[in-house]
């Protein structure tokens, strides 16, 4: 009986201990305001899904956008409202994406959603009604008790028709965005070749 209650503590210890990293190794991959993926992790995974993109020859979407104007919001309303507005955010896109799709806060106002098996149509169909959603979407300032409607823009590209590379598609999405805003922002943007002079 003594054993079997040593046994049992142990398996309990190590339980305690799986659960513990488990949970530390969540936070270290979870941004702390909205509660999406961080930067490290979207890295990660995205490296991952273009890696099974290229083994099974598969498309794969990459969306990359951000709040127009949003250091305006901070300054109009302050950094605890825009903390606020990012929290929202978070909590929208979860409802917005698919259960396959991956959603990270990329840093500051930007934010990325990967797309297995998503081609151009598909993508460019998933950003407009994001646009909208988020446009439409009235956040909540609970200290100022007021509601404030915001816009995006988004930029996408697709695996392998715009780049072969994790780095190459993060650019080319990337490039979308800022052909997004410097045509006037709250739009959505698919790469093209032809827009890299433009962004440059």
């Amino acid at each position: 009986m003594d054993i079997l209650a040593i046994l049992v503590n142990m398996a309990v210890i190590t339980y305690e201990n799986i659960r513990h990293f488990k949970s530390i190794e969540e936070l270290s991959h979870t941004d702390h305001i909205t509660a999406l993926y961080n930067y490290r992790y979207f890295y990660k995974r995205l490296t991952e899904e273009v890696f099974r993109a290229k083994r099974f020859l598969r498309k794969l979407a990459l969306v990359i956008f951000d709040i127009d104007d949003f250091k305006v919001y901070n300054d109009t309303f302050g950094h605890q409202a825009g903390d606020q507005l990012l929290q929202q955010l978070g909590e929208l896109l979860i409802r917005t994406v698919r259960s396959i799709d991956v959603v990270c806060r990329y840093g500051g106002e930007e934010f990325c959603v990967i797309m297995p098996e998503s081609d151009q149509e598909e993508c460019l169909k998933f950003m407009e009604r994001l646009r909208k959603n988020i446009m439409n979407f009235a956040f909540k300032d609970e200290r100022l008790k007021q509601e404030h409607n915001i816009t995006v823009s988004l930029g996408g590209a697709i695996y392998p028709y715009d780049a072969r590379s994790v780095d190459r598609l993060i650019y080319c999405a990337d490039m979308g965005l800022l052909k997004a805003k410097s045509a006037g922002k709250n739009r959505s943007v698919m790469y093209q070749e032809k827009l890299e002079p433009v962004a440059q």
